[in-house]
Formats: structure tokens, C-alpha cells, sequence
């Protein structure tokens, strides 16, 4: 696994036939390249999927002001929020509570928009640090980044296509196994064994 940006750089790199690269601030096309796509690639790959490792809980605090029309709070998101997922009400399991992202009235601020007066949002985390990345993200996240890397490292439209189609299938699978991720497995009764009890 992959567990700094360097590494996963090369791993995109490597993918596109380039030479790997010792740092990101190294002075070499690939590496100003990269310390120009990475930070931007890293967060649309979290945004694309809820990864089981960057989803986060946490009560919101009410803001100052009041939405304009629509809902009657308003809450400031986290600071680490790169995808709001669900609203519930306080830390209560229940059905999601309707919220809309809205500005703030001066228009500098994205804010979440309720009728819930004690809100919990579960989101997606922006992860910064690669140690703390599942595999099947950073693998992800190399995959993209080869796409965006190489119009400008190859100058191959059909290199950036192949490499979009490797990000994808790697967004499917790891779909497939977040989703069982954290389940209880249940095995079906058996009569016979029942009985025997």
C-alpha cells in the first residue's frame, strides 16, 4: 500500500511510462505536474464514493443567522467536509432529516440548511495524511490521477481515456468491498441443527 504522496505520484507515473519521481518539490516536469494535480485529485476521488475510512459523525453547531427562506436553522459544516452525506437528528438513529448547502447571506460561506433544531451530519472527511488511506483508495486515487496527468505528461487522449477506465473499475470494486465492510453476517438456520439443540 501506498502510504505517501511520493509513492502514490510513481505508482500514476509508472502507469503513464514516466520516470518516478524522488519528491513532489523536486524540479522535473512530472513532479511540478503532479504537486499541481494531486491535492485536487485526492478530493474528488474521497467526493466520488463514501470510503468506510473517511466517513466521519459529528454534531453540528448552530450559526448565527438564519436561512433566508426554506428551512428554519442554519449550522456550520465541519471544516474537514469534502461531501455531506445524511442528517439525523442529535446522535438518535433514525430516518435522515431533509437539509439543503446553502451560502450564508453574504455569500462567503457554504452552510447547512435544516428544520432539525439538534443536527448530526454524517459526511466525508477530507483525509489528508496517505498513511491513513484504505488500499483500494490510494490505488484509486493513482488511477485518476494517471488520467489527469497524462494529456499533460503524454500528450495521449486515448492514455487519459484508458486510465479514466481503470479509475472507474477501481471505484467499482472498491464499492463491492466497502459495502460489506463493518456488516454482521448472519448464517441461515439450519431445521436439523435446531432440532438437535
Amino acid at each position: 500500500m501506498a502510504t505517501s504522496e511520493t509513492e502514490i505520484c510513481n505508482l500514476a507515473l509508472v502507469r503513464l511510462g514516466d520516470y518516478m519521481i524522488t519528491a513532489l518539490d523536486e524540479e522535473s516536469t512530472a513532479a511540478r505536474y503532479c504537486a499541481l494535480f494531486y491535492a485536487g485529485v485526492r478530493d474528488a476521488v474521497l467526493r466520488d464514493y463514501p470510503w468506510n475510512f473517511a466517513v466521519r459523525k459529528k454534531g453540528l453547531a448552530l450559526a448565527d443567522e438564519t436561512p433566508v427562506f426554506g428551512h428554519a436553522f442554519m449550522y456550520g459544516l465541519p471544516s474537514d467536509c469534502i461531501r455531506a452525506l445524511d442528517l439525523r437528528a442529535s446522535f438518535r438513529s433514525g430516518p435522515a432529516v431533509e437539509f439543503s448547502l446553502e451560502l450564508n447571506a453574504d455569500g462567503t460561506t457554504l452552510m447547512l440548511c435544516t428544520d432539525e433544531p439538534a443536527a448530526t451530519l454524517r459526511y466525508v472527511a477530507r483525509i489528508e495524511d496517505p498513511s491513513l488511506f484504505d488500499a483500494e483508495f490510494a490505488e484509486a486515487v493513482s488511477w485518476k490521477l494517471a488520467a489527469d496527468l497524462a494529456q499533460p505528461i503524454t500528450g495521449d487522449s486515448s492514455k487519459q481515456q484508458a486510465m479514466l477506465s481503470m479509475y472507474r473499475n477501481a471505484l467499482v470494486q472498491a464499492r463491492q468491498r466497502n459495502s460489506v465492510e463493518g456488516r454482521k453476517r448472519t448464517v441461515a438456520g439450519n431445521d436439523f441443527v435446531s432440532a438437535r439443540r
